[in-house]
C-alpha cells in the first residue's frame, strides 16, 4: 500500500537495500523487479510470466514483503545494521531452491 511504500522510500538507502536482500528469494526479487531494481519496473503479470506463475502469487509475495519491510525498518531504528544483518542470517538462510530461483531469474533478465 501507499503507506508502506512512504516509509520505504523514507528510509536509508542503506538499510533499504539490507531489508530487500534479507527477504527470502521470490519475495525479493517480486521487490526488485516491481521497484525497477533491474532498469525498468514490472508489473505483477510481467513477473509472474517470468516466473510462470499467477499474477496472484506475485499480488501476495508484493504484499508480503512490503508488510515485512516495514516491520523491519522500524526494527532497524532500535539496532544497528550489523546486528539485523546477524539475526535475518539466522532467520533466512539460503536453500537451494533460492538459489535456483535466482540462476533462473538471472538468465531471464539477462535475456531481455
Amino acid at each position: 500500500s501507499d503507506t508502506e511504500s512512504e516509509i520505504i522510500s523514507e528510509c536509508d538507502t542503506e538499510k533499504v537495500h539490507a531489508v530487500i536482500n534479507a527477504l527470502p528469494a521470490f519475495n525479493r526479487e517480486v521487490i526488485k523487479l516491481r521497484f525497477g531494481f533491474y532498469g525498468k519496473k514490472y508489473s505483477q503479470y510481467e513477473i509472474a510470466t517470468l516466473f510462470k506463475t499467477n499474477q496472484r502469487k506475485i499480488f501476495e509475495a508484493e504484499k508480503r514483503s512490503l508488510k515485512t519491510m516495514k516491520i523491519d525498518l522500524k526494527r532497524l531504528e532500535k539496532m544497528s545494521l550489523k546486528e539485523y544483518l546477524k539475526i535475518k542470517a539466522q532467520i533466512n538462510p539460503l536453500t537451494k531452491e533460492d538459489e535456483m530461483d535466482m540462476d533462473i531469474l538471472s538468465e531471464i533478465i539477462l535475456q531481455q
